[in-house]
């Protein structure tokens, strides 16, 4: 997650302060977003069964968003003191 983290900080950074227009079809950016692995690390419930969220990260932008949502979830989860034995 935190190799994920640093690189979600890479590409909003990458983005925001580039002085011309730059968008998820960038190449840097696709590069960047196609390293994105938090999501492939996901299982089912106690299955060794990846998680398949394969069709909805169908550009560089789906999966930088999945990827931050997922992200976001899993870190307020921890913060609340919730663990993945409840």
């Amino acid at each position: 997650m935190y190799s994920d983290l640093v690189k979600i900080a890479e590409i909003r950074n990458e983005v925001a302060h580039y002085h011309l227009y730059l968008s998820f079809n960038s190449e840097e950016v696709k590069k960047k977003c196609s390293e994105l692995a938090y999501l492939k690390s996901l299982k089912n419930g106690a299955s060794e069964e990846s998680l398949n969220f394969s069709k909805y990260m169908n550009d560089a932008r789906s999966q930088f968003v999945m990827s931050v949502v997922m992200i976001s979830q899993r870190l307020l989860l921890i913060g609340l003191g919730t663990n993945n034995n409840s």
